[in-house]
Order: C-alpha cells, then sequence, then structure tokens
C-alpha cells in the first residue's frame, strides 16, 4: 500500500475524516478529524475517490480526545470516541446539512444544532451482540466480519451491560446453531434477552 500525507478538510457520512489525494481524487479515512494532517495508506481506489488507512497522526486536531472504550478502534461499534463530545455534535449536524445540499438540492432548508446528552454513556436501550467462534458475545471487528469478543460495553444501558455478563458464560453450552443475541431494555431497568438461531426468520 502506497502511503500519503494528506490534510483533512472536511467530515464524511460515516464520520470520516475527508482529504484530498495528490492528483485530486477524495480520500475517506476513518479515525481522522477536519483540521489534522495525516499518514496513509490506500486501502481502496476507484476513479473518484479513495480509501484510507490512518498510519499516524502528522499534526493533530485539538478536537482529538482519549477513546473511553479500551475496543475503540478494533470493534465496529462506535465511529467518532477520537472526538470530543461537542465536535461530535456539530459534525452530526453538518452531516445532515450536507446530505440535504449534496443529495436532496435543498441548501437553504434550516438545521437545528444537534442536541448532546449530559453524560454520553450507558444510553443504548437496544444492543445486538454478534457471538464469536466460541459462542461468546461480542462486536464485529472495524471493516470486517469476523467478531471481537467485549466484556463490557459502556455505550449499552447498565442493565443490559449486567445481563450480557450474566449470559454469556451459558451460550457455549446452547449450541453452535445460535447466531446472534438481542438486549432490550425499559425505563424501570428490566431487560429482555432474545437468542436467535441460524435459520431464524
Amino acid at each position: 500500500m502506497e502511503g500519503y500525507i494528506v490534510s483533512i478538510h472536511g467530515i464524511g457520512s460515516e464520520m470520516q475524516g475527508v482529504g484530498r489525494l495528490p492528483d485530486g481524487r477524495v480520500v475517506f479515512v476513518r479515525g481522522a478529524i477536519p483540521g489534522e494532517k495525516v499518514r496513509i495508506a490506500l486501502e481502496k481506489e476507484a476513479a473518484r475517490y479513495a480509501v484510507g488507512q490512518l498510519i499516524d497522526i502528522v499534526e493533530p486536531s485539538q478536537e482529538r480526545a482519549q477513546p473511553f472504550c479500551p475496543y475503540f478502534g478494533r470493534c465496529g461499534g462506535c465511529s467518532c470516541q477520537h472526538m470530543d463530545y461537542p465536535s461530535t455534535l456539530r459534525y452530526k449536524t453538518q452531516i445532515v446539512k450536507d446530505a440535504l445540499s449534496r443529495i436532496g438540492g435543498a441548501a437553504d432548508v434550516p438545521v437545528k444544532q444537534a442536541i448532546g446528552m449530559d453524560a454520553p454513556f450507558a444510553y443504548r436501550n437496544k444492543v445486538e451482540y454478534s457471538l464469536d467462534r466460541e459462542c461468546h458475545l461480542g462486536f464485529a471487528r472495524q471493516g470486517s466480519h469476523s467478531v471481537i469478543r467485549i466484556d463490557s460495553c459502556p455505550l449499552s444501558e447498565k442493565c443490559i451491560d449486567k445481563a450480557a455478563r450474566s449470559i454469556d458464560p451459558i451460550l457455549p453450552s446452547l449450541g453452535a446453531d445460535l447466531s446472534y443475541v438481542v438486549f432490550r431494555s425499559n425505563s424501570m431497568g428490566k431487560c429482555m434477552i432474545t437468542l436467535c438461531g441460524r435459520n431464524a426468520g
């Protein structure tokens, strides 16, 4: 893979950094932030764009933050823990504006700023876990269908995280026909667990 140093000037629809290669093509770089200069290697090339893998941060952004989850960068469940939270909200708002303008042709539509949370943790009330080769709970690796085992997810509601930890040890005994597990929680802190087989419709 050939390497380039690229200046990131925009944000993509999946929170990737957007820059340009020396030949003028747009390049999307997961993990890069607007305002940064990064070293990348090309993973995918097309006539009008490319996808780059982040190798090194040459000039970091002041918006860069330390990810709070130890699985970030390997697990594909989150895309913006490397940014501070206010920047995340601003970029999500910009993504909506860009979609309305470029795809919808509605550049003049007013878009309100994304509303944040006081504490952006433990808020997901539905979580779908995949299973690794040993039938333990996990999420798909970034850019892959393989599964990385997860001991705890800081974005899951606490009752879901607790239920997942309780059921995980018994899942291998249920057999290889088990495909994935869905957890749902309600406002009373109760959790429903759905075990899904490979032939489930």
